[in-house]
């Protein structure tokens, strides 16, 4: 007799997702559907499919959320993409701390000049 399984929790059993964020994130890190597929081991169709929200990426959940450094549950589409990191604020000129040490040293440099 065949055992009676649970549907996916994810797609409900239709295999279908509502909303799948791995194109946003595939783009953001700059990757072609070509590429990834290549990494996950599986059609640039089916990542499609993935894509679109046709299949839901069960096998490929964790692998995706590994290489994208998120949650499987925002590769499933439970949680929200988080925002990139920001990269460092522009700095204009040097920090008062910098401009400090850069005259001690000349005072230094300065004195050791006048010793010999």
């Amino acid at each position: 007799m065949k055992q009676q399984t649970e549907p996916c929790p994810h797609c409900k059993g239709t295999g279908k997702i509502k909303f799948s964020p791995v194109k946003t994130l595939r783009t953001r890190a700059g990757l072609s559907q070509g590429e990834l597929a290549a990494q996950l081991g599986i059609t640039q169709g089916h990542l499609s499919k993935i894509e679109a929200g046709e299949t839901a990426p069960h096998y490929q959940a964790g692998k995706l959320a590994q290489l994208f450094k998120v949650s499987p549950a925002v590769i499933r589409g439970e949680d929200p993409i988080p925002e990139p990191k920001a990269s460092r604020p522009f700095r204009q000129g040097p920090t008062p701390s910098f401009m400090e040490s850069k005259r001690r040293r000349a005072a230094v440099a300065k004195r050791n000049r006048t010793r010999k």
